[in-house]
This record gives C-alpha cells, sequence and structure tokens, in this order.
C-alpha cells in the first residue's frame, strides 16, 4: 500500500501535513505509545487502566493478521493508529487511537474516512466498532449508528460498550428493528465480544 498524504489541522491553525501508511513492525513501540496515551486520556481508574492496557498491546504477529495503519505527520510521527480485524467473515474496526495532543485537528475523522473508501472499494456491508464510552460522540458525528447491542468490559469491573455500525448500503431496516426490539425489551440486544484475534472491548 502507497502512503496516501493528507493535508489537515484545524481551520486557523498551521497547516500540516500527514500521511497514512501500514502500520510498521519498527513502530511498534511508538504505536503502543499512542495507544495507551490515548486510552489514559479519559477518566478512568488507574486499576482500570492498567488491566486493560495489555489486552490492547499491538505485537507483531496482530500487525501480519489484520490490516494495521498508521497515519504520520511531516516528522514521520505516529499520532494515529487504527486497525480492521475480521471477525467471522465480518470486519470490525478494531483500533482507533489518535494521540491526545492531536485531538481536534481532523485526524480521527481522516482515518475513518479511509476505512470507509476500503469499505466501499470491497463491498463490506457494514463496520462495527466497540468504543470507549466518552469517544462514542465522535463515531456519531461521522456516521456510526447505535445497534441497541451492549457487551461488557472484558476487564472485571470495566465499562460497558456500545455497538456501533456505520452502513455502507441502503437497507438499514435490520439494524433499525434490533435496536426497536432491545429498546421494548429494556434490556440489551445479543451483546457478544468479537473473535479471539480482536482486541476490541477493553
Amino acid at each position: 500500500m502507497a502512503d496516501v498524504h493528507l493535508d489537515g489541522g484545524p481551520l486557523g491553525a498551521c497547516a500540516t501535513s500527514w500521511s497514512v501508511r501500514r502500520a510498521r513492525e519498527e513502530n511498534l513501540a511508538e504505536i503502543n505509545h499512542v495507544i495507551a496515551a490515548s486510552k489514559s486520556h479519559w477518566d478512568y481508574p488507574t486499576a482500570y487502566l492498567e488491566a486493560a492496557l495489555p489486552l490492547l498491546t499491538i505485537d507483531e504477529p496482530y500487525l501480519t493478521e489484520h490490516l494495521c495503519l498508521e497515519i504520520v505527520d511531516e516528522h514521520a510521527t505516529v499520532v494515529c493508529f487504527f486497525a480492521v480485524a475480521e471477525d467471522g467473515g465480518e470486519h470490525l474496526l478494531d483500533h482507533l487511537w489518535v494521540r491526545p495532543d492531536r485531538l481536534g485537528q481532523g485526524i480521527g475523522r481522516a482515518a475513518c474516512e479511509h476505512v470507509f473508501a476500503l469499505a466501499r472499494r470491497h463491498g463490506w456491508a457494514a463496520l462495527p466498532v466497540l468504543p470507549d464510552p466518552p469517544a462514542q460522540g465522535f463515531y456519531r458525528k461521522v456516521g456510526f449508528e447505535d445497534t441497541g447491542m451492549r457487551v461488557k468490559s472484558r476487564v472485571p469491573g470495566g465499562p460497558s460498550f456500545s455497538v456501533l455500525e456505520k452502513h455502507f448500503d441502503d437497507d438499514d431496516e435490520a439494524a433499525e428493528i434490533l435496536a426497536e426490539l432491545a429498546d421494548a425489551a429494556g434490556r440489551p440486544a445479543g451483546g457478544r465480544h468479537p473473535g479471539s484475534t480482536a482486541q476490541s472491548g477493553a
């Protein structure tokens, strides 16, 4: 995959040049630093973070098995890591982490748009994600919808994760019916964790 160059930055700020490329093995330490800093940006208890972060660590096998991408700035510094994992024939946005000091600059949206373009090119019907609860607003803004399903954290005592989905076809009826059934029952509908090689829900 060739690097994809983007221009970004908030309106009125100095222009910043980013590149989207396949995540590189030599950047694993930097990638995991971005994940730890981004997850720790939210006001989670220390004990929860200490248990959750090892479950989110990216290693060489994960890079090999999944579509892993990084966004680097003009200094080749990793400012974002995102990954798509395959779960039972379906695709899952398993990771999307932006360095906290780069939030609000359009980097997360650029990552999502890159994945959406891939999804449309390859004919994926939908793309689910299990975002950290404080990040749900961002995912809704870029087009994800609440399925009504919830899954518990893989960390005992951790937060409950909403399953959001981005649809790439014109048939949203099934998702709407599922959400309506969940509301009518007064409980989450059919929530489950992704496959064993995915890392969402920690």
